[in-house]
């Protein structure tokens, strides 16, 4: 827990940028994916990474969480401020591209991450609502 507080805090982090953790649990408890937001963008998220890192755990993937974590994590960057919101996938993470897309993305390109692998990036108008 203190290594997530250290980082919700931005202390002891090194390169990284403040990031908070949220889980998605269903009624009895159980968790069913997590979400990371970073607070701002640096160097290296602004290529590979963005604003939203999220998960869904593999058993319930395929119903409709991916979408709803991403939009819960939209909502709470907004409550931040972050109203241009940067989230990429790998170009092959077909499941990942239609999440994004479902939450209003727009492919802005694709590039390569310090890895070689091919990142689709994405923003998201965050305004909706004002």
């Amino acid at each position: 827990m203190e290594f997530i507080d250290d980082r919700s805090a931005g202390r002891n982090i090194g390169e990284e940028v403040p990031q908070t953790l949220f889980f998605l649990k269903n009624s009895d408890g159980t968790i069913l994916g997590a979400v990371s937001l970073r607070h701002f963008l640096n160097h290296t998220n602004i290529v590979d990474g963005g604003h939203i890192g999220y998960g869904i755990c593999p058993e319930y993937r395929g119903n409709g969480y991916g979408s709803l974590i991403l939009s819960l994590a939209l909502k709470k960057l907004k409550e931040m401020g972050i109203t241009k919101v940067l989230v990429t996938c790998d170009c092959d993470n077909i499941p990942s591209q239609k999440v994004i897309l479902h939450n209003n993305g727009v492919l802005e390109n694709q590039t390569l991450d310090e890895d070689g692998i091919e990142i689709n990036r994405y923003w998201i108008d965050n305004t909706a609502g004002e």
